[in-house]
């Protein structure tokens, strides 16, 4: 089955402005994420301990990420970041104007945007949990 006329005219309009956009974002809800993980959780781990808080697995399992994104930091930045930038630039290119069918490049784009956003969710979530 062969690409159409019309299917190649529509990857030929897709603008890869948007896609470095859909990337970037991506990127930056991550670095939100590391950030959160970094400089937020310890401290309301300082607190939780300072309350003597009993804290929930959930807000257990959170504090221990934290702590390992603390003492492995580089390895997130040299291990993940650059060449995880690199292999999910080339991918969402290669689905977003190589792929005829625009339903893959929506997934695509949905789980690069909505896991960090998932995760960040559920790291604020653990952290206010104790709260309630």
């Amino acid at each position: 089955m062969g690409v159409t006329q019309f299917d190649q005219k529509t990857n030929a309009t897709r603008s890869i402005a948007i896609t470095i956009l859909l990337v970037g974002i991506s990127l930056l809800l991550f670095l939100a994420w590391f950030g959160t993980m970094l400089f937020v959780v310890p401290r309301f781990e300082r607190d939780f301990l300072d309350l003597k808080l009993k804290l929930p697995y959930v807000t257990e399992l959170t504090i221990a990420g934290s702590r390992w994104t603390v003492k492995y930091w580089y390895v997130a930045v040299a291990g993940l970041l650059f060449p995880g930038l690199g292999m999910i630039g080339a991918i969402s290119y290669l689905v977003r104007h190589r792929v005829v069918d625009g339903m893959w490049s929506a997934i695509w784009f949905g789980f690069l945007i909505g896991f960090p956003l998932i995760g960040h969710l559920l790291v604020w979530m653990s952290l206010f949990l104790p709260q309630l």
